[in-house]
């Protein structure tokens, strides 16, 4: 169904916008003294996908970490933002067949 995709889209759009906040958040801290990465991942649940996020145990930012995952993060959201335009396509053209 379209709308399932649709919430399930949303869902990994959430996963993927908290990723780059995460990302974003090492990044303006990378020189910052005692600073502990931040990592925020996506987990399925029985409820659905939600946001699990958790501090490194060792101090420091990795940059080529941080770099990919803003990449990761971006491609993400636009491959979730792909199902809902294709979801919304789909559940017009069944409206119009049923009119």
């Amino acid at each position: 169904m379209p709308l399932r995709a649709i919430g399930r889209a949303r869902a990994g759009m959430q996963v993927a916008s908290t990723m780059l906040d995460a990302s974003a958040h090492n990044t303006a801290n990378m020189v910052t003294e005692g600073y502990r990465e931040v990592d925020a991942r996506g987990v399925e649940t029985q409820s659905g996908v939600k946001v699990h996020i958790e501090t490194s145990p060792t101090e420091g930012v990795d940059p080529v970490r941080a770099a990919v995952d803003r990449r990761f993060s971006a491609l993400m959201y636009r491959a979730n933002l792909e199902v809902v335009k294709v979801a919304d396509e789909m559940l017009g053209e069944t409206t119009d067949l049923l009119a």
